[in-house]
């Protein structure tokens, strides 16, 4: 069953990816007041982790099960395969709903 990000409301969820397409997300999560959004991930750019991506913290992806998700939207529309492999590779424990944008 494909996952809808509206099932995932009042829940926390990550987001992969700050391009362009996690900015759109971005803007349109944001007019769900419900959705929790944790903070976002970027695999391409350790530097990055700490610093902000709008309101919310870019986090360190390596370290996926301390952070209490219910989800990941992998948003970007490159490498998605590779990503979704990484996060099934640092999440080892839970389970996460990837939900990929392809």
């Amino acid at each position: 069953a494909e996952a809808n990000i509206k099932d995932y409301s009042e829940k926390s969820i990550g987001i992969w990816g700050t391009g362009d397409v996690a900015t759109q997300i971005l803007g349109e999560l944001n007019e769900n007041e419900k959705l929790k959004i944790c903070g976002f991930f970027n695999g391409n750019d350790l530097n990055l982790i700490g610093s902000n991506f709008g309101n919310f913290e870019i986090l360190d992806y390596r370290k996926i099960n301390e952070y209490n998700l219910r989800a990941i939207i992998i948003a970007t529309y490159k490498f998605n395969d590779e990503i979704e492999n990484q996060i099934k590779y640092y999440n080892k424990d839970k389970v996460i709903k990837i939900i990929n944008l392809k």
